[in-house]
């Protein structure tokens, strides 16, 4: 059965509701629901940095799925110290991540959602809109998903002929939407597949098609356009 890592989030012991004093490591249910319907086996690893344990899954994964979550330090792409402020930052994750596609990067297939895209993006020296609402005043609409993830927010087209458009067969959707930040300028090796009405960065990938990114969360979405990000990271 095809192994696949997924990512996800941790919940800090001093947020209100924390389930324990140590703090919890999650995954949001709609990212396992939409992996078990493949005929999948998907492992969650909580944050770690000990490289004999990432070498360790490294091995023994056959894709990886980075998912949504909080935002990444910006000493990683250069940004705006000032900008910090706007911001919920997870080091932890970020370092992680990081460490974990200089293992598998270019070996196994790899799905980025949300953050998971834009750390891939990072990795492969590409920088990120800190605060779109700051930044990027013209945008709009980005953040109206954050409180009902299956609200449909803007319009995407996908470019003629990518990865991304054969994977999901068709150019043009509606997607929910729930961040704040986005890709600024596009890593090493990597194409833009995906842009919302106003010109933000919706997806990437690479020329190889081993890598896919969108800036949506499809797992919280039943169109089967949707579904078939998660049947391409199946092998199927």
């Amino acid at each position: 059965m095809r192994v696949v890592g997924i990512t996800g989030n941790y919940f800090c012991p001093d947020r209100i509701g924390a389930p324990s004093p140590m703090g919890a490591y999650y995954l949001c249910a709609e990212y396992w629901h939409a992996l078990l319907r493949e005929p999948i086996l998907p492992w969650y690893m909580p944050y770690t940095q000990d490289m004999n344990l990432l070498t360790e899954y490294s091995r023994r994964l056959d894709a990886l799925v980075l998912t949504g979550g909080f935002d990444i330090p910006s000493h990683w792409y250069g940004g705006d110290k000032n900008l910090d402020a706007l911001c919920t930052i997870d080091s932890q994750r970020a370092d992680m991540e990081i460490k974990l596609l200089s293992l598998v990067w270019g070996k196994i297939p790899i799905l980025g959602i949300c953050l998971g895209m834009q750390m891939v993006n990072v990795f492969c020296g590409g920088t990120i809109w800190q605060d779109l609402p700051t930044q990027c005043p013209e945008t709009s609409g980005h953040s109206l998903s954050k409180k009902n993830p299956d609200l449909l927010a803007h319009l995407v087209t996908l470019k003629h002929g990518s990865h991304l458009e054969k994977v999901m067969q068709t150019q043009k959707f509606m997607v929910n939407s729930s961040h704040h930040q986005a890709i600024r300028a596009v890593g090493k090796g990597l194409l833009v597949n995906a842009l919302s009405e106003d010109q933000v960065i919706e997806g990437i990938e690479t020329t190889d098609g081993s890598f896919l990114g969108v800036q949506w969360h499809p797992e919280s979405l039943n169109a089967q356009e949707q579904k078939s990000l998660f049947t391409w990271i199946a092998g199927r």
